[in-house]
């Protein structure tokens, strides 16, 4: 007998079109033959009485990722997935009130912003603020170096990673020590230590955020790291309630 475990999409962060499918099979990818994944939308989704979407779009989001938090509830943000789990950490752990992304304006504290230039390998690369979207994303597989001591590093067992971007926004890594010290772990950091690359919270039993997106190189029968222990993490949970 199959066991169903539901998952709500939006916690695995935002999927366009071509997204959704990659991620959904990741996520079943993640699984084993005897549990059948399904993944809820957001306007599908109850808790115990509570509208948790009771707001939509990028705030729905952030109120997502904080339902996660406070309620210990795993939770995997993927690329802007990631961005909204910052902005809600900057807001009610840091205490930033204003934080946001400038995807959406400006902002008093732009935790998350559009980066210019970054390094790949011993190239510097360039983008212009007002260039056109499709030509200035960072696309393609870049490095990220892991905290020893962090979770991303146990469950890819290695400090060492390489994985593939499809994005324009960053997180504003002049952010970093505040989010820190608020408890908020930088986990993954790029090599030139500019572009943070993965978050977690390590006293949370599954939280994390990556700006790449590791559906790309997840395959059924040999699915990503992350997707696995985010299922796994989601099993052990659902065994609680």
């Amino acid at each position: 007998m199959r066991r169903r475990l539901f998952i709500l999409g939006c916690l695995c962060g935002t999927a366009s079109g071509q997204e959704r499918p990659r991620i959904g099979l990741a996520l079943s990818g993640g699984g084993h033959a005897s549990l059948s994944i399904d993944i809820l939308r957001p306007s599908a989704a109850k808790t115990h009485g509570n509208d948790l979407l009771r707001l939509v779009g990028s705030e729905g989001m952030i109120e997502a990722a904080r339902f996660a938090r406070e309620r210990r509830v795993p939770y995997f943000g993927i690329c802007f997935g990631m961005h909204m789990a910052v902005v809600e950490a900057a807001r009610h752990l840091a205490g930033l009130r204003g934080a946001g992304s400038t995807e959406f304006g400006a902002c008093d504290h732009p935790v998350v912003g559009l980066m210019t230039e970054w390094i790949r390998g011993n190239t510097l690369e360039r983008r212009e603020l007002d260039g056109d979207l499709g030509g200035t994303m960072r696309v393609g597989a870049y490095d990220a170096v892991l905290a020893p001591e962090s979770r991303v590093a146990q469950i890819y067992g290695t400090t060492q990673v390489s994985e593939r971007h499809r994005h324009r926004y960053e997180i504003n890594i002049g952010y970093k020590d505040t989010l820190e010290q608020a408890g908020l772990s930088f986990s993954g950091i790029s090599p030139d230590g500019m572009l943070p690359e993965i978050i977690e919270l390590p006293d949370h039993p599954w939280f994390i955020g990556v700006q790449f997106h590791p559906e790309l190189k997840s395959k059924p029968f040999e699915p990503h790291p992350l997707f696995t222990s985010f299922i796994r993490a989601a099993l052990d949970q659902s065994r609680l309630v």
